[in-house]
């Protein structure tokens, strides 16, 4: 039982996750599906699971993947993430 709710913990999380880098493309006025998002979402979630250096892997992914794949310059790339990561902190503080 353990397995599924550590796998429903990690499907929820990569959802969660895909909503805020969908919602951070429309506000930096980025071409972005929400099926994009679930696919970068699950590539870095899957790279933060190597230990010590699974962050930092998976954020030059994240700028990779979006570079290549939304075409976007790497100054929108640098927005995108600080967009996504001020509302990742946005949820956290309303969920106190």
């Amino acid at each position: 039982m353990s397995i599924v709710a550590a796998l429903l913990c990690f499907s929820i999380g990569v959802v969660g996750q895909a909503a805020l880098i969908w919602l951070a493309t429309k506000i930096v006025r980025l071409d972005c599906t929400f099926r994009e998002a679930v696919i970068v979402a699950v590539i870095c979630s899957l790279l933060l699971l190597i230990p010590k250096i699974g962050f930092l892997v998976a954020a030059i992914t994240f700028f990779v993947l979006l570079i290549k794949w939304l075409q976007a310059d790497p100054v929108e790339a640098v927005l995108m993430s600080l967009v996504t990561c001020l509302l990742q902190l946005l949820l956290v503080w309303a969920t106190l």
